[in-house]
Protein backbone atom coordinates (compact mmCIF):
# COMPACT_ATOMS: atom_id res chain seq x y z
CA UNK A 1 0.00 0.00 0.00
CA UNK A 2 1.15 3.25 -1.09
CA UNK A 3 2.26 5.22 1.94
CA UNK A 4 0.89 8.83 1.56
CA UNK A 5 3.91 11.42 2.83
CA UNK A 6 3.56 14.90 3.67
CA UNK A 7 4.08 17.65 0.50
CA UNK A 8 7.70 19.59 1.09
CA UNK A 9 7.55 23.09 -0.04
CA UNK A 10 11.07 24.14 -0.62
CA UNK A 11 10.74 27.68 -1.67
CA UNK A 12 7.92 28.80 0.11
CA UNK A 13 7.53 32.88 0.93
CA UNK A 14 7.58 33.12 4.24
CA UNK A 15 7.88 36.19 6.42
CA UNK A 16 8.76 36.49 10.22
CA UNK A 17 7.15 39.75 12.04
CA UNK A 18 8.89 41.46 15.03
CA UNK A 19 7.66 38.73 16.72
CA UNK A 20 9.16 36.18 14.91
CA UNK A 21 5.86 34.28 14.52
CA UNK A 22 5.39 33.30 10.41
CA UNK A 23 3.22 34.95 8.49
CA UNK A 24 2.42 33.27 4.95
CA UNK A 25 0.39 33.25 1.97
CA UNK A 26 -2.26 31.37 3.14
CA UNK A 27 -4.47 31.80 6.24
CA UNK A 28 -3.16 28.99 8.52
CA UNK A 29 -2.15 30.38 11.97
CA UNK A 30 1.54 30.32 13.67
CA UNK A 31 2.50 28.47 16.90
CA UNK A 32 2.15 29.87 19.86
CA UNK A 33 5.46 29.89 21.73
CA UNK A 34 4.08 28.92 25.01
CA UNK A 35 2.69 25.64 22.98
CA UNK A 36 6.03 24.43 21.79
CA UNK A 37 7.37 21.33 23.51
CA UNK A 38 10.61 21.79 25.27
CA UNK A 39 12.40 19.94 22.52
CA UNK A 40 11.10 22.82 20.13
CA UNK A 41 12.62 25.33 22.90
CA UNK A 42 15.82 24.05 23.17
CA UNK A 43 16.22 22.95 19.08
CA UNK A 44 15.05 27.03 18.18
CA UNK A 45 17.41 28.52 21.62
CA UNK A 46 20.61 26.25 19.63
CA UNK A 47 20.21 27.35 16.22
CA UNK A 48 19.10 30.96 17.28
CA UNK A 49 22.97 30.84 18.44
CA UNK A 50 24.02 30.03 14.97
CA UNK A 51 22.06 32.93 13.80
CA UNK A 52 19.68 30.80 11.91
CA UNK A 53 15.69 31.37 12.66
CA UNK A 54 13.42 28.17 13.22
CA UNK A 55 9.84 28.84 13.09
CA UNK A 56 6.75 26.50 13.82
CA UNK A 57 3.75 26.84 11.70
CA UNK A 58 0.66 24.14 12.42
CA UNK A 59 2.82 20.98 11.38
CA UNK A 60 5.46 21.96 9.97
CA UNK A 61 8.59 23.62 10.22
CA UNK A 62 10.55 26.17 8.50
CA UNK A 63 14.46 27.36 8.86
CA UNK A 64 15.37 30.58 7.45
CA UNK A 65 17.53 33.42 8.51
CA UNK A 66 17.17 37.05 7.77
CA UNK A 67 17.83 38.76 4.51
CA UNK A 68 16.74 42.12 5.16
CA UNK A 69 16.13 44.28 8.34
CA UNK A 70 13.39 47.28 9.15
CA UNK A 71 12.23 48.51 12.36
CA UNK A 72 8.70 46.70 11.77
CA UNK A 73 9.53 43.77 10.03
CA UNK A 74 12.27 41.23 9.43
CA UNK A 75 11.75 39.25 6.44
CA UNK A 76 12.94 35.81 6.54
CA UNK A 77 13.84 33.75 3.35
CA UNK A 78 12.66 30.14 4.01
CA UNK A 79 14.28 27.24 2.69
CA UNK A 80 13.10 23.52 3.89
CA UNK A 81 9.95 22.79 5.12
CA UNK A 82 9.95 19.68 7.31
CA UNK A 83 7.26 17.85 9.29
CA UNK A 84 7.14 18.49 12.69
CA UNK A 85 7.98 15.03 13.92
CA UNK A 86 12.04 15.87 12.93
CA UNK A 87 12.27 17.79 15.83
CA UNK A 88 13.26 15.06 18.00
CA UNK A 89 15.77 14.02 15.47
CA UNK A 90 17.11 17.10 14.81
CA UNK A 91 17.61 17.72 19.05
CA UNK A 92 19.83 13.99 18.60
CA UNK A 93 21.83 15.46 15.89
CA UNK A 94 22.77 19.11 17.63
CA UNK A 95 23.90 17.37 20.99
CA UNK A 96 26.38 15.40 18.92
CA UNK A 97 28.28 18.78 18.43
CA UNK A 98 28.46 18.36 15.12
CA UNK A 99 31.21 20.69 13.27
CA UNK A 100 30.50 22.35 9.64
CA UNK A 101 32.36 21.56 6.78
CA UNK A 102 34.76 24.00 5.78
CA UNK A 103 34.23 23.64 2.26
CA UNK A 104 30.84 22.29 1.61
CA UNK A 105 27.16 22.35 3.14
CA UNK A 106 27.30 19.72 5.86
CA UNK A 107 28.58 18.69 8.88
CA UNK A 108 31.48 16.35 10.96
CA UNK A 109 31.09 14.53 14.10
CA UNK A 110 34.87 12.80 15.14
CA UNK A 111 33.55 11.44 17.97
CA UNK A 112 30.74 9.74 16.07
CA UNK A 113 32.76 9.53 12.96
CA UNK A 114 30.11 10.87 10.75
CA UNK A 115 30.04 13.33 8.10
CA UNK A 116 27.40 14.30 5.71
CA UNK A 117 27.67 16.73 3.15
CA UNK A 118 24.51 17.89 0.69
CA UNK A 119 24.54 17.01 -3.08
CA UNK A 120 23.04 18.46 -5.96
CA UNK A 121 22.08 16.64 -9.19
CA UNK A 122 21.21 18.56 -12.11
CA UNK A 123 18.77 17.51 -14.11
CA UNK A 124 19.07 15.02 -16.18
CA UNK A 125 16.99 12.40 -18.20
CA UNK A 126 16.18 9.51 -16.56
CA UNK A 127 18.59 10.24 -13.60
CA UNK A 128 15.90 9.16 -11.01
CA UNK A 129 15.18 6.00 -12.33
CA UNK A 130 18.97 5.33 -12.73
CA UNK A 131 19.48 6.10 -8.92
CA UNK A 132 16.32 4.30 -7.99
CA UNK A 133 18.07 1.06 -9.92
CA UNK A 134 20.97 1.59 -8.40
CA UNK A 135 19.70 1.67 -4.95
CA UNK A 136 19.05 -2.10 -5.35
CA UNK A 137 23.06 -2.28 -4.89
CA UNK A 138 23.27 -1.40 -1.14
CA UNK A 139 25.66 -3.87 0.60
CA UNK A 140 23.67 -6.58 3.06
CA UNK A 141 24.54 -6.91 6.70
CA UNK A 142 26.23 -3.53 7.39
CA UNK A 143 25.08 -1.74 10.93
CA UNK A 144 24.88 0.80 9.40
CA UNK A 145 22.57 0.26 6.20
CA UNK A 146 18.87 1.07 7.01
CA UNK A 147 16.96 -0.65 9.23
CA UNK A 148 20.40 -0.52 11.16
CA UNK A 149 20.52 2.78 10.66
CA UNK A 150 21.13 5.64 13.73
CA UNK A 151 21.41 8.08 10.91
CA UNK A 152 17.43 10.01 10.95
CA UNK A 153 16.64 11.47 7.48
CA UNK A 154 13.77 13.17 6.21
CA UNK A 155 11.77 10.46 4.65
CA UNK A 156 9.77 13.37 2.74
CA UNK A 157 12.92 14.36 1.20
CA UNK A 158 13.58 15.13 -2.68
CA UNK A 159 14.24 11.10 -2.87
CA UNK A 160 11.46 8.70 -4.48
CA UNK A 161 10.57 6.00 -2.49
CA UNK A 162 11.64 2.28 -3.64
CA UNK A 163 10.82 -1.21 -2.82
CA UNK A 164 13.23 -3.81 -3.49
CA UNK A 165 10.50 -6.14 -4.06
CA UNK A 166 8.46 -3.97 -6.16
CA UNK A 167 8.26 -2.17 -9.35
CA UNK A 168 6.39 0.37 -7.78
CA UNK A 169 8.74 3.61 -6.95
CA UNK A 170 6.62 4.67 -4.52
CA UNK A 171 5.80 2.08 -1.57
CA UNK A 172 7.81 1.28 1.54
CA UNK A 173 10.16 4.05 2.28
CA UNK A 174 12.47 5.92 1.10
CA UNK A 175 15.35 4.42 -1.02
CA UNK A 176 19.31 4.42 0.63
CA UNK A 177 22.54 3.59 -1.05
CA UNK A 178 24.45 2.23 1.58
CA UNK A 179 27.71 0.91 0.23
CA UNK A 180 31.12 -0.73 2.50
CA UNK A 181 34.27 -0.48 1.78
CA UNK A 182 35.75 -4.09 1.37
CA UNK A 183 37.89 -3.49 4.39
CA UNK A 184 34.79 -2.64 6.35
CA UNK A 185 36.85 0.76 7.55
CA UNK A 186 34.16 3.43 6.02
CA UNK A 187 30.59 3.08 4.78
CA UNK A 188 28.81 5.43 2.69
CA UNK A 189 25.60 6.01 1.69
CA UNK A 190 23.30 8.05 -0.77
CA UNK A 191 19.84 8.86 1.00
CA UNK A 192 17.30 11.80 1.96
CA UNK A 193 19.06 14.67 3.49
CA UNK A 194 19.07 14.45 7.87
CA UNK A 195 17.31 16.99 9.35
CA UNK A 196 20.63 19.18 10.71
CA UNK A 197 21.38 19.70 6.91
CA UNK A 198 18.34 22.00 6.70
CA UNK A 199 19.47 24.78 9.20
CA UNK A 200 22.52 25.04 6.77
CA UNK A 201 21.35 24.73 3.85
CA UNK A 202 19.52 27.95 4.14
CA UNK A 203 23.25 30.17 3.46
CA UNK A 204 23.36 28.30 0.23
CA UNK A 205 22.41 28.40 -3.22
CA UNK A 206 21.24 25.14 -4.04
CA UNK A 207 19.00 22.99 -2.65
CA UNK A 208 20.10 19.25 -1.44
CA UNK A 209 18.51 16.75 -3.72
CA UNK A 210 20.22 14.44 -1.44
CA UNK A 211 23.57 13.78 0.87
CA UNK A 212 26.06 12.01 1.03
CA UNK A 213 26.86 10.15 4.88
CA UNK A 214 30.34 8.70 5.23
CA UNK A 215 30.65 6.45 8.45
CA UNK A 216 34.52 6.14 9.82
CA UNK A 217 35.32 2.83 12.07
CA UNK A 218 38.36 4.36 13.46
CA UNK A 219 39.13 7.81 14.94
CA UNK A 220 40.51 10.58 13.42
CA UNK A 221 41.07 14.46 13.65
CA UNK A 222 38.85 16.91 12.54
CA UNK A 223 41.51 17.98 9.95
CA UNK A 224 42.11 13.90 8.97
CA UNK A 225 38.59 13.50 8.42
CA UNK A 226 37.80 16.04 6.19
CA UNK A 227 41.02 14.67 4.14
CA UNK A 228 38.69 11.48 3.65
CA UNK A 229 35.47 12.97 3.11
CA UNK A 230 37.23 14.96 0.20
CA UNK A 231 38.70 11.99 -1.01
CA UNK A 232 35.65 9.55 -1.35
CA UNK A 233 33.09 12.13 -2.07
CA UNK A 234 35.43 12.69 -5.12
CA UNK A 235 35.97 9.64 -6.15
CA UNK A 236 32.37 8.62 -5.59
CA UNK A 237 30.75 10.98 -7.57
CA UNK A 238 33.21 10.36 -10.20
CA UNK A 239 32.25 6.83 -10.42
CA UNK A 240 28.74 7.99 -10.75
CA UNK A 241 29.68 10.07 -13.51
CA UNK A 242 31.22 7.93 -15.74
CA UNK A 243 30.24 4.18 -14.70
CA UNK A 244 26.52 5.01 -13.58
CA UNK A 245 25.95 8.21 -16.04
CA UNK A 246 24.51 10.23 -12.86
CA UNK A 247 26.21 13.39 -12.68
CA UNK A 248 26.04 14.95 -8.97
CA UNK A 249 28.11 17.89 -7.56
CA UNK A 250 28.36 18.38 -3.72
CA UNK A 251 26.94 21.78 -2.47
CA UNK A 252 29.36 24.21 -1.32
CA UNK A 253 29.41 26.69 1.71
CA UNK A 254 29.25 30.25 0.64
CA UNK A 255 32.61 32.07 0.79
CA UNK A 256 33.32 34.72 3.60
CA UNK A 257 35.01 36.60 0.99
CA UNK A 258 33.78 39.10 -1.00
CA UNK A 259 35.91 38.28 -4.20
CA UNK A 260 33.13 35.85 -5.87
CA UNK A 261 30.78 39.01 -5.89
CA UNK A 262 34.04 41.17 -7.27
CA UNK A 263 33.79 39.27 -10.29
CA UNK A 264 30.53 39.59 -10.89
CA UNK A 265 31.00 43.62 -10.65
CA UNK A 266 31.21 45.86 -13.28
CA UNK A 267 34.22 48.30 -13.12
CA UNK A 268 32.94 50.64 -16.57
CA UNK A 269 29.86 52.78 -16.40
CA UNK A 270 27.17 51.23 -18.09
CA UNK A 271 24.61 53.79 -20.53
CA UNK A 272 21.16 53.90 -21.08
CA UNK A 273 21.20 54.54 -24.45
CA UNK A 274 21.07 51.30 -26.86
CA UNK A 275 22.48 51.65 -30.62
CA UNK A 276 23.10 50.12 -33.96
CA UNK A 277 26.55 48.39 -33.55
CA UNK A 278 29.71 50.14 -34.96
CA UNK A 279 31.53 47.95 -33.35
CA UNK A 280 33.70 45.58 -35.72
CA UNK A 281 34.50 42.26 -34.15
CA UNK A 282 35.17 38.82 -35.46
CA UNK A 283 31.81 36.88 -34.39
CA UNK A 284 33.96 34.30 -32.71
CA UNK A 285 35.62 36.94 -30.73
CA UNK A 286 32.07 38.38 -29.39
CA UNK A 287 31.25 34.55 -28.67
CA UNK A 288 34.45 34.07 -26.37
CA UNK A 289 34.43 36.97 -24.54
CA UNK A 290 30.21 36.91 -23.75
CA UNK A 291 30.75 33.04 -23.09
CA UNK A 292 32.89 34.74 -20.52
CA UNK A 293 31.24 36.96 -18.73
CA UNK A 294 28.02 34.05 -18.55
CA UNK A 295 30.38 31.99 -17.04
CA UNK A 296 31.10 34.43 -13.90
CA UNK A 297 29.54 32.00 -11.35
CA UNK A 298 32.88 29.70 -12.09
CA UNK A 299 35.92 32.21 -11.76
CA UNK A 300 38.52 29.98 -13.46
CA UNK A 301 36.65 28.94 -16.37
CA UNK A 302 35.46 32.94 -16.58
CA UNK A 303 39.06 33.53 -16.51
CA UNK A 304 40.31 31.56 -19.14
CA UNK A 305 37.69 32.71 -21.63
CA UNK A 306 38.62 36.02 -21.39
CA UNK A 307 42.23 34.66 -21.80
CA UNK A 308 41.55 33.11 -24.67
CA UNK A 309 40.03 36.45 -26.37
CA UNK A 310 43.72 37.55 -25.97
CA UNK A 311 44.93 34.15 -27.24
CA UNK A 312 43.59 34.95 -30.14
CA UNK A 313 45.62 38.17 -31.15
CA UNK A 314 48.51 37.36 -29.94
CA UNK A 315 50.04 35.46 -33.07
CA UNK A 316 48.48 38.46 -35.56
CA UNK A 317 50.02 41.20 -32.92
CA UNK A 318 53.79 39.30 -32.77
CA UNK A 319 53.29 39.28 -37.08
CA UNK A 320 52.24 42.98 -36.90
CA UNK A 321 55.42 44.23 -34.31
CA UNK A 322 57.58 41.81 -36.53
CA UNK A 323 56.41 43.38 -39.85
CA UNK A 324 56.79 46.81 -38.17
CA UNK A 325 60.83 46.23 -37.08
CA UNK A 326 61.42 45.18 -40.39
CA UNK A 327 60.03 47.89 -42.03
CA UNK A 328 61.69 50.57 -39.87
CA UNK A 329 64.60 48.64 -40.22
CA UNK A 330 64.70 48.79 -44.24
CA UNK A 331 63.68 52.51 -44.02
CA UNK A 332 66.65 53.45 -42.05
CA UNK A 333 69.22 55.31 -43.73
CA UNK A 334 71.85 53.32 -42.59
CA UNK A 335 70.34 50.47 -44.07
CA UNK A 336 72.42 48.97 -46.88
CA UNK A 337 70.86 45.65 -48.77
CA UNK A 338 74.28 45.00 -50.14
CA UNK A 339 75.24 45.11 -46.30
CA UNK A 340 75.88 41.68 -44.79
CA UNK A 341 75.55 43.55 -41.76
CA UNK A 342 72.01 44.99 -42.66
CA UNK A 343 70.35 41.77 -43.92
CA UNK A 344 71.66 39.76 -40.52
CA UNK A 345 69.93 42.47 -38.55
CA UNK A 346 66.64 41.83 -40.62
CA UNK A 347 67.52 37.71 -39.60
CA UNK A 348 67.77 38.62 -35.84
CA UNK A 349 64.38 40.61 -36.12
CA UNK A 350 62.44 37.39 -37.90
CA UNK A 351 64.42 35.21 -35.35
CA UNK A 352 63.60 36.92 -32.25
CA UNK A 353 60.07 36.88 -33.36
CA UNK A 354 59.85 33.26 -34.09
CA UNK A 355 61.76 32.47 -31.26
CA UNK A 356 59.31 34.29 -28.45
CA UNK A 357 58.41 32.48 -25.39
CA UNK A 358 54.44 32.89 -24.82
CA UNK A 359 54.67 35.68 -21.68
CA UNK A 360 57.37 37.45 -23.79
CA UNK A 361 54.72 37.52 -26.59
CA UNK A 362 51.86 38.10 -24.07
CA UNK A 363 53.64 41.50 -22.72
CA UNK A 364 54.27 42.55 -26.24
CA UNK A 365 50.72 42.21 -26.90
CA UNK A 366 49.32 44.10 -23.95
CA UNK A 367 51.85 47.01 -23.85
CA UNK A 368 50.57 47.58 -27.53
CA UNK A 369 47.26 47.15 -26.87
CA UNK A 370 46.21 48.43 -23.78
CA UNK A 371 46.06 51.95 -22.47
CA UNK A 372 47.85 52.23 -19.23
CA UNK A 373 45.66 54.53 -17.94
CA UNK A 374 42.68 52.63 -18.52
CA UNK A 375 44.97 49.99 -16.16
CA UNK A 376 45.74 52.44 -13.41
CA UNK A 377 42.20 53.66 -13.25
CA UNK A 378 41.18 50.36 -12.85
CA UNK A 379 43.65 49.38 -9.71
CA UNK A 380 42.98 52.91 -7.81
CA UNK A 381 39.58 51.45 -7.64
CA UNK A 382 38.71 51.27 -3.44
CA UNK A 383 36.77 47.78 -3.91
CA UNK A 384 39.54 45.38 -4.13
CA UNK A 385 41.04 46.04 -0.80
CA UNK A 386 44.44 44.30 -0.96
CA UNK A 387 43.67 41.75 -3.63
CA UNK A 388 46.78 42.83 -5.75
CA UNK A 389 49.15 43.03 -3.24
CA UNK A 390 51.39 41.27 -0.85
CA UNK A 391 48.55 39.73 1.36
CA UNK A 392 46.16 38.98 -1.61
CA UNK A 393 44.75 35.52 -1.47
CA UNK A 394 45.96 34.48 -4.97
CA UNK A 395 49.37 32.93 -4.17
CA UNK A 396 52.69 32.47 -5.93
CA UNK A 397 51.84 35.36 -8.45
CA UNK A 398 53.39 38.61 -9.16
CA UNK A 399 51.86 41.45 -7.01
CA UNK A 400 50.77 44.68 -8.81
CA UNK A 401 52.20 48.02 -7.66
CA UNK A 402 51.77 51.29 -10.04
CA UNK A 403 54.41 53.10 -8.16
CA UNK A 404 57.30 50.28 -8.82
CA UNK A 405 59.58 52.10 -11.08
CA UNK A 406 61.47 49.36 -12.45
CA UNK A 407 58.57 47.36 -13.49
CA UNK A 408 55.97 49.17 -15.57
CA UNK A 409 52.28 48.10 -14.80
CA UNK A 410 52.00 46.80 -17.81
CA UNK A 411 54.29 44.61 -18.32
CA UNK A 412 53.20 44.02 -13.89
CA UNK A 413 49.77 43.02 -14.89
CA UNK A 414 50.59 40.52 -18.27
CA UNK A 415 52.94 38.98 -16.22
CA UNK A 416 50.28 38.47 -13.43
CA UNK A 417 47.94 37.21 -15.69
CA UNK A 418 50.25 34.58 -17.11
CA UNK A 419 51.16 33.19 -14.05
CA UNK A 420 47.14 32.86 -13.04
CA UNK A 421 46.64 31.04 -16.15
CA UNK A 422 49.37 28.69 -15.95
CA UNK A 423 48.32 27.55 -12.06
CA UNK A 424 45.05 26.89 -13.89
CA UNK A 425 46.08 24.86 -16.98
CA UNK A 426 48.89 23.19 -16.08
CA UNK A 427 49.90 19.83 -13.97
CA UNK A 428 51.07 19.98 -10.76
CA UNK A 429 53.93 17.54 -11.60
CA UNK A 430 55.27 20.27 -14.41
CA UNK A 431 58.93 20.62 -13.52
CA UNK A 432 58.30 23.93 -15.47
CA UNK A 433 55.58 25.46 -12.71
CA UNK A 434 57.36 23.70 -10.04
CA UNK A 435 56.90 26.45 -7.61
CA UNK A 436 53.75 27.12 -7.57
CA UNK A 437 50.15 25.01 -7.21
CA UNK A 438 47.72 24.11 -9.32
CA UNK A 439 44.51 26.33 -9.10
CA UNK A 440 41.92 24.04 -8.51
CA UNK A 441 38.36 25.50 -9.89
CA UNK A 442 36.19 25.35 -6.61
CA UNK A 443 38.63 26.22 -4.50
CA UNK A 444 39.12 29.43 -1.74
CA UNK A 445 41.60 30.58 -4.37
CA UNK A 446 39.00 29.84 -6.92
CA UNK A 447 36.49 31.97 -5.23
CA UNK A 448 38.63 34.62 -4.83
CA UNK A 449 39.68 35.50 -8.13
CA UNK A 450 36.94 37.69 -9.18
CA UNK A 451 38.94 40.50 -9.09
CA UNK A 452 41.55 39.13 -11.77
CA UNK A 453 38.81 38.16 -13.78
CA UNK A 454 37.52 41.71 -14.27
CA UNK A 455 41.52 43.07 -14.55
CA UNK A 456 41.48 40.40 -17.72
CA UNK A 457 38.36 41.10 -18.54
CA UNK A 458 39.62 44.56 -18.86
CA UNK A 459 42.58 43.73 -20.83
CA UNK A 460 40.71 41.80 -23.75
CA UNK A 461 38.12 45.08 -24.20
CA UNK A 462 41.05 47.40 -24.79
CA UNK A 463 42.80 44.26 -27.29
CA UNK A 464 39.31 44.21 -28.81
CA UNK A 465 39.07 47.95 -29.33
CA UNK A 466 42.43 48.44 -30.21
CA UNK A 467 42.11 45.55 -33.49
CA UNK A 468 39.10 48.11 -34.60
CA UNK A 469 41.95 50.26 -36.24
CA UNK A 470 43.26 46.93 -38.18
CA UNK A 471 39.70 45.75 -39.43
CA UNK A 472 37.64 47.76 -42.90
Amino acid sequence: MTKEQPSVDRDADLEFDETGRIGAKDSATSTAPESLTDDERWVAGELKKKGIEIKFRDNRVAVARSLSTSTKRRLMRSRPIFDRGHISALKMQLEWKPVDHSHYVGYLVPDLGLAEISLDMPYQIGGWRNLTTLAKATTPNCKHARENSWMPIVEDGPLPEVDRNSEEQDSVTSQRLHLTRRDGDVCIELSNYSPLIAPSIVYAVGYPECTLKLYFQKHLSLERMEEYCEDILQAFLYELNTRNGLLFSAIRRPFDGNSREDGKKRTMPDTNDARFPVTSIQPEVARMFNFASQAAGNPTLAFLSYFQVLEYFLFTMVRRGTVKNLRNAMLDHRFNEKSDTSLVRLIEIVERSSGSVESQRLRFLINECTRKSEVTAFLKQGIWNNHFGNTGPIKGVPTLNIKDKDSGILDQVSDRVYKIRNRIVHAKDDPKYGDTRVLLPESREADSLGPDVQLVRLLAMEVILESQGRRS
